[in-house]
């Protein structure tokens, strides 16, 4: 490779203090200098692992200040000059940002994603789990549990978080007093005070709330209630796309993301008739409008995925083509698979989300392409829906119904024979 593909304006390490791990890379293979493009959420996760290489002394004669540790195995080799970067593959055009999330990893040929960060004792892949109703519902039942017999005293937040936007922090500052009420709408979180103030919250993609210790420090905290007993709940974020939106307590049903959901499967039930009728209009693909919040509010990518599974429906079909006996099957489908989240989530404290290191799949669909079935045994498939991926089992889920019996094609060789 030209001596002129490399930066030349980065320093070059002296021999007694750091060299390269491997061999020098050959032209064929992908890669780019990227000395700040290891997001800290990644370094962090890798910090975890023994196989790492130190950073060279920022500049020659100064006290060293190494890098945080990579994985030999995501660390290619590069020529003196550039030494003091860590070289990571080269991402493809469409795919994501490597390690955005700690311990994610996303091996080439899943759907979505290609180049891999490999290391020792990584985690298999699994799909990017948000927070939809049953974990915002689990999230409800501990605020009340913490919140149970003590007061707030006081609420801090972190200002240079995008949490707030759109809200005014010092309105949440204000909040105070025992929790009146903790109710929920879809993925949303109302929360009241007996001092009349209270707030929305939305946990986003990896929002959670956890309780700890006065003075524990906690990773991605951006927003903290501090309890009169000295514990204090933090709304931990990594990603930050949780939202909290402070509000006087007697409008938080008014708020505007609030007032436009639809039917709550949770709190407004979810008959046959109910179902067909928030959805049974749509002109998109099923699963698509299983997912639209104003028609019903709280389900998302995985627990859509998981009732059309349960049901037998292809996640393509439209709604208009569902029998009577299938909106049955998949409003009790809607309702089992609820049910199930709440019972694996509700032993303990704290939620764990899919991404996070060492969580397992409870789901039976959702997550498994190119696993069997748990039903026939046949290969779970996954292909994009609506800009997200979706897993279902052909066998299992046909799109064609089993009412139609032959395909359109042989229907109109057929008609147009009676009519001659």
């Amino acid at each position: 490779m030209p001596t002129s593909d490399w930066n030349h304006s980065l320093p070059a390490p002296t021999a007694s203090t750091w060299s390269p791990p491997v061999a020098a890379p050959t032209p064929s293979k992908r890669f780019t200098w990227c000395p700040s493009r290891v997001s800290r959420p990644m370094t962090e996760s890798l910090d975890r692992y023994s196989h790492s290489v130190p950073g060279p002394p920022s500049k020659a004669g100064s006290p060293a200040s190494a890098p945080p540790s990579v994985p030999a195995s995501v660390v290619e080799d590069a020529p003196p000059q550039a030494s003091s970067a860590v070289v990571v593959r080269q991402r493809r055009a469409g795919t994501r940002r490597l390690g955005r999330i700690p311990g994610e990893t996303w091996p080439a040929g899943k759907t979505g994603h290609a180049g891999a960060v490999s290391f020792p004792g990584a985690p298999r892949y699994m799909p990017r789990r948000m927070p939809e109703l049953p974990e915002v519902e689990f999230a409800r039942r501990s605020l009340v549990r913490w919140f149970d017999a003590h007061r707030l005293v006081r609420a801090e937040a972190d200002r240079k978080a995008r949490t707030f936007r759109g809200a005014k922090v010092a309105d949440f500052e204000k909040l105070s007093g025992r929790l009146a009420s903790a109710t929920r709408r879809g993925k949303y979180l109302l929360l009241a005070f007996s001092s009349g103030q209270g707030l929305v919250a939305h946990l986003g993609m990896t929002g959670k709330f956890v309780l700890r210790k006065q003075g524990e420090v906690v990773p991605y905290s951006r927003a903290r209630f501090v309890l009169d007993t000295g514990d204090v709940i933090h709304f931990r974020d990594p990603r930050l796309f949780g939202r909290i939106e402070p509000a006087p307590a007697s409008k938080l049903a008014q708020v505007e993301a609030v007032a436009k959901l639809g039917l709550d499967p949770l709190v407004d039930g979810l008959s046959p008739a109910q179902l067909e009728g928030a959805i049974g209009r749509s002109k998109q693909d099923l699963k698509v409008a299983l997912m639209d919040q104003e028609r019903l509010a709280g389900l998302g990518n995985i627990h859509a995925a998981e009732a059309l599974f349960r049901a037998g429906l292809h996640p393509a079909r439209k709604p208009a083509s569902l029998s009577k006996a299938e909106w049955a099957a998949l409003a009790k489908a809607i309702r089992d698979g609820i049910r199930f989240a709440l019972e694996v989530e509700g032993g303990d404290d704290e939620i764990e989300y899919v991404e996070e290191p060492g969580a397992e799949n409870p789901f039976l669909v959702y997550g498994r392409a190119g696993e069997p079935c748990p039903k026939c045994g046949t290969t779970v498939k996954a292909f994009t829906q609506g800009g997200r991926t979706t897993h279902f089992c052909p066998s299992c889920q046909p799109k064609r119904p089993a009412s139609e019996g032959r395909p359109t094609s042989q229907k109109k060789q057929r008609t147009k024979r009676s009519t001659r």
